[in-house]
């Protein structure tokens, strides 16, 4: 029901080990994993031994209601110098998410050098809450008016899946770095034609993988390379958070929905990290819930370098699961929650029966990304989750989903493509349903 409360009980259980689950949960919750209106979650955490409840309130998802639009036409601008010189760094929002607080707007707000001062939404209503709610000073009528902004020199893209072809390439035409949330594109051919445009307008494009920021993950990309495990022979990555409400755009073929788009990108991402070269899928297998859409998803990789990967997400009969393992032939390596490090986490390595245990100290990750795009902007080293490893990354659940005998999303666009049509044609043609112009993302925490 719109606006209806839902509530949250959270219970902790303290004793070993640091895995912050009020944090986490919380980290969650924003970017729309939340599983329901009731909510169960048990962790550990360093120190003593202790049981605590936190009781909160906290909105039902909305259902994505019809809304007019605004023509979309993409203003022709002069492009905007490719390395910023200006003292501050001005965002223009797309969609009214709930990740966009965390991932963009509060480590915006710690800084002198960053500003968020545009924002449009599906429904304009939400666009004007939102900004209110958040200090946004000005809201624009749809999206194309955030791309034209002239006081916007960076548009973040917080849309689903299915709407990040149009308005990345939209914004890069009109002279705009892009923060693109993950899934970068419904496939692989979609995410090419983004790189494409990023490299003929020399801006800087970098989706948003915020994990890869955060000194955890150099820390565990070091313990690989340090050949203390060993030669490297497998690596188990898992992502599963229950997502139940079928209404969600995780659910929607149409929107780019699944759990290896939204969840297991992650996973695919995470062992492409401390692996050489790209992986070659050997098999996979899925659970749908609507048709097509992945609620549950295993995959078996194999790189060149000889390391073996499994690939586990879910967001259907699943508990919160977050962590990564690496086995070589002298030890292993586990890390838990290495997607959101600030909310609690742990680096084990065990060799020859001895335990190590570390934890990195740092400001949030979402911190960490923002800071190495404004230092890519400004002509500093270049962003680690550039376009053109968001291609690779894409080709690989594009395998995965071939190999698991699903459609890559955006299928029937692609069929569109090749024959010469514009979506909406093909949608008239009853091949493709016409797209909703919902916003409501879970990006990373993405």
């Amino acid at each position: 029901m719109r606006g209806g409360l839902g509530l949250v009980v959270i219970v902790v259980l303290t004793a070993g080990f640091s895995l912050g689950w009020f944090a986490l949960m919380a980290v969650l919750e924003s970017m729309a994993f939340g599983p329901g209106p009731l909510v169960f979650g048990v962790g550990l955490v360093a120190g003593s031994f202790r049981v605590g409840v936190l009781v909160r309130h906290v909105r039902e998802r909305e259902v994505p209601q019809p809304a007019p639009r605004s023509p979309r036409s993409t203003p022709s601008l002069p492009l905007a110098s490719p390395t910023m010189t200006s003292p501050v760094l001005r965002f223009g929002t797309l969609g009214a998410a709930r990740i966009t607080p965390p991932a963009l707007l509060e480590p915006a707000a710690e800084r002198d050098d960053v500003t968020v001062g545009v924002v449009a939404a599906r429904d304009p209503a939400r666009a004007r809450s939102f900004a209110a709610e958040h200090g946004i000073p000005n809201v624009v009528d749809d999206y194309a008016a955030v791309v034209g902004h002239p006081d916007v020199d960076a548009v973040y893209v917080a849309l689903p899946a299915s709407e990040h072809r149009e308005w990345t390439i939209a914004a890069l035409e009109a002279g705009k770095h892009v923060l693109c949330e993950k899934p970068f594109a419904n496939n692989a051919a979609e995410a090419a034609e983004m790189a494409r445009a990023g490299a003929d307008t020399d801006l800087v494009l970098c989706e948003a993988f915020h994990w890869r920021y955060h000194p955890l993950a150099d820390r565990l990309i070091e313990v690989v390379r340090s050949g203390e495990l060993g030669t490297i022979r497998r690596a188990t990555a898992t992502f599963t958070v229950p997502i139940t409400d079928r209404s969600d755009i995780r659910h929607r073929l149409e929107l780019g929905g699944g759990a290896l788009m939204d969840l297991g990108c992650y996973p695919v991402q995470w062992v492409r990290a401390i692996a050489d070269g790209e992986p070659e899928v050997l098999s996979a297998t899925a659970e749908t819930g609507a048709p097509d859409v992945d609620v549950r998803l295993d995959a078996a990789l194999r790189f060149p370098d000889g390391v073996d990967a499994t690939i586990v997400t879910g967001m259907e009969e699943v508990d919160t699961h977050i962590e990564l393992v690496v086995e070589g032939d002298a030890g292993r390596m586990v890390v838990q929650n290495p997607l959101a490090p600030q909310a609690g986490h742990e680096l084990v390595v065990e060799i020859d029966g001895a335990r190590r245990s570390e934890t990195v100290a740092h400001t949030t990750s979402y911190a960490h990304q923002l800071d190495a795009f404004v230092t890519a902007v400004r002509g500093g080293p270049p962003v680690v989750t550039d376009a053109a490893d968001a291609v690779r990354n894409m080709q690989v659940i594009d395998d995965v989903y071939r190999a698991a005998g699903l459609p890559v999303r955006g299928a029937a666009r692609l069929t569109c493509a090749l024959g010469g049509l514009r979506p909406g044609r093909c949608a008239r043609a009853g091949s493709l349903p016409p797209f909703p112009r919902d916003e409501r993302r879970a990006a990373d925490p993405p």
